[in-house]
């Protein structure tokens, strides 16, 4: 397992040659809200490079991104709405489904 730092946008294409470099077989993006707003160059590098990498948001993905395996924010808002509704109507936390 390798770590490679970026901690500024141009650092990306550096870190992204490194671990080209190193022959990594995927990358794993961090849940940051730095990344987020860099997907699109992340994405792009990733796919320059030819890197499989996994995001932790679906927002990666719908910009061209492999894959990602966290929560869809727009799903979980809606979902907070639905039991917020549930209980100011007076259902139970614990009878909410």
């Amino acid at each position: 397992m390798h770590i490679v730092d970026a901690s500024r946008e141009d650092e990306f294409e550096a870190s992204f040659a490194t671990l080209s470099q190193l022959q990594v077989a995927a990358v794993v993006v961090a849940n940051d809200p730095f990344f987020t707003a860099h997907r699109d160059q992340l994405v792009a590098l990733a796919a320059r490079h030819a890197i499989p990498a996994i995001y932790s948001q679906r927002e990666f993905p719908d910009a061209g991104g492999l894959l990602s395996y966290g929560t869809h924010i727009p799903d979980l808002y809606r979902q907070v709405g639905l039991y917020a509704g549930k209980s100011l109507k007076g259902e139970k936390p614990a009878e909410s489904q």
